[in-house]
């Protein structure tokens, strides 16, 4: 039997278009599998790996030690399973850690996280691999109820400007 790639595309989707979640929050998606047209794609294997480091630029070197916020591994099929629709769709769903670091990207530090998905599938002659990725995001909510009044008082500014001869005070 010839060796045939039966996997037209391998994709990864969010419910929130944003990819933008909070620290303990559920995050939902699907994972989006497109067969090509009148083959049945089979696997036996279809996990999501969720992760997010961070790592600190100090002086001009960079160091190559990560701090890991968030690993889990999501085993979403383990058995035989074949897809006969063009589009086909493996959802999942988990919450995220409570304590999760924000999400940034600067000249001396980032966090960043990422959802990985790998599908394991038979093309014909061997089991085969393909992997997707999609970065998300996690900010960390704001309660405007825990701010003070004050915070949100308007500051008064004044500014004096000279033009020649002529100023103005406001």
């Amino acid at each position: 039997q010839e060796s045939k790639d039966f996997l037209e595309e391998l994709n990864i989707e969010f419910d929130k278009s944003d990819a933008v979640f909070y620290p303990g929050e559920r995050i939902m998606g699907k994972i989006v599998i497109t067969a090509k047209k009148g083959s049945i794609l089979s696997t036996n294997n279809v996990q999501l790996t969720l992760s997010g480091s961070g790592r600190i630029l100090r002086n001009t070197k960079a160091r190559k030690d990560d701090i890991i916020y968030l690993r889990k591994e999501i085993t979403l099929i383990d058995k035989n399973t074949s897809f006969a629709e063009t589009v086909s769709f493996v959802n999942f769903e988990e919450r995220l850690p409570a304590n999760l670091a924000t999400s940034i990207e600067c000249k001396h530090a980032r966090v960043l996280y990422t959802a990985r998905a790998s599908l394991h599938y038979h093309n014909g002659k061997s089991l085969t691999r393909a992997i997707a990725v999609h970065g998300f995001s996690v900010v960390e909510r704001t309660d405007l109820n825990a701010c003070s009044k004050s915070h949100f008082d308007a500051v008064p500014i004044s500014a004096h400007r000279k033009f020649g001869i002529c100023s103005c005070v406001g």
